[in-house]
């Protein structure tokens, strides 16, 4: 399975057009890579994500919700060296995404990624074969043989600015001075640097040493995070970006990445779950995370947005026409866990995009797909919010 594209390339001398061949399938912002599974293989497509540690595809039997797919799931029942994780497994017992089911002693994910996706299951071992390192070039500088490109990319909210690529000859650096590079593959190892996350993971020693520097330098009165993600926050109305230090990140080479207060800072609401949460203010197109109530409302079939057998859930949380303002001022897509009042021990994976306010109240309502049953119309939630453009 391959595309193909002819394509002309205005930046070279002369123009020139060429075609371009790639085994990964383009779909829906994403690349497939072609792999087998199983014993004895069958061939199916995945995103391979290096910045993830699950790789997962669709199984028979597929409860739920289902995406539409043009190869046939895969039936582990078929392969020979397809095993169930029990619960005692070591990357179970970390606990996050993963779960006992104590009814059956084996355990189940729940992932969540950014662009509101969530795949959920049994978590289990099998056998994947990949293709060798001997295969065609697919890269777009290979395959165009126009040597290198380079390009650079303005602070994501500065919606006016406009960059451009150059290739071959044209990609060189007016200003060289003060530039350096790191490798990309190299034996050693400390952190993981991903692109695909809005956070990034620090060893514990390193992550401790910057808090008690920021502690040291930052004078306002630290709070407590009411998710207990964060180690360190403080009151919006105390700090502002513009007097936080600046941190700056070195690598191997002689490389430094200064890094902004809009880089560091991660706005959220302050009250929690505990009331009608109120939105600290920030600027457009800021990541924040969200703390605010729903109630289950009900279920139809004939909602057209709405997958069979799910849940409406309206998200309260927001009550003023400015904040709404600020909140709904671009499309905004959600990815959400949602824990029942009952137990605050048992989520659900859910996600959905916000609505405009309901009438004049400023109430914010939400409809998303989910896994939730009909059967629990009326029940109060607790649902946190990670917000990303679409």
């Amino acid at each position: 399975m391959k595309r193909r594209a002819a394509t002309t390339l205005p930046g070279l001398p002369g123009s020139a057009t060429a075609k371009f061949a790639t085994d990964a399938e383009y779909a829906i912002g994403y690349y497939a890579m072609k792999f087998s599974i199983g014993t004895p293989p069958v061939e199916r497509f995945a995103a391979m994500d290096t910045g993830s540690d699950l790789t997962w595809i669709q199984c028979e039997p597929c409860r739920g919700v289902c995406f539409p797919q043009d190869m046939p799931l895969f039936e582990p029942s078929t392969s020979a060296s397809y095993t169930r994780l029990p619960c005692d497994t070591p990357i179970c017992l970390e606990g996050g995404w993963y779960s006992c089911d104590t009814s059956t002693n084996l355990c189940h994910y729940d992932y969540g990624y950014m662009d509101a996706s969530y795949p959920h299951g049994d978590l289990a071992y099998d056998t994947l074969a990949i293709g060798d390192t001997n295969g065609d070039n697919i890269s777009f500088i290979k395959q165009a043989n126009i040597g290198r490109f380079m390009y650079c990319l303005p602070w994501y909210s500065e919606a006016n600015v406009s960059t451009h690529i150059a290739f071959d000859s044209d990609a060189v650096i007016p200003d060289p001075d003060g530039v350096v590079s790191t490798p990309m593959v190299d034996t050693e190892s400390g952190m993981l640097v991903d692109s695909g996350t809005t956070l990034t993971y620090l060893p514990n020693e390193l992550h401790e040493a910057l808090i008690t520097e920021l502690r040291s330098v930052v004078k306002s009165t630290p709070v407590s995070d009411p998710s207990g993600t964060f180690r360190l926050c403080y009151n919006a109305s105390d700090i502002a970006a513009e007097v936080f230090p600046a941190v700056a990140a070195h690598f191997a080479g002689g490389a430094v990445v200064q890094l902004s207060p809009k880089a560091l800072l991660s706005y959220y609401v302050a009250d929690g779950f505990h009331s009608r949460g109120k939105m600290v203010k920030g600027r457009q197109g800021e990541r924040i995370r969200l703390y605010v109530r729903g109630t289950v409302l009900g279920y139809k079939r004939s909602k057209s947005n709405q997958y069979p057998n799910t849940s409406l859930i309206q998200i309260e949380g927001v009550n003023t026409k400015e904040e709404v303002s600020w909140y709904l001022g671009k499309r905004m897509a959600y990815v959400y866990k949602a824990k029942t009042k009952k137990n605050d021990s048992l989520y659900r994976c859910i996600w959905g995009k916000v609505c405009r306010p309901h009438g004049n109240s400023g109430v914010v309502r939400a409809k998303f797909k989910s896994n939730l049953p009909p059967k629990s119309m009326g029940n109060k939630v607790r649902v946190f919010m990670y917000p990303s453009h679409i």
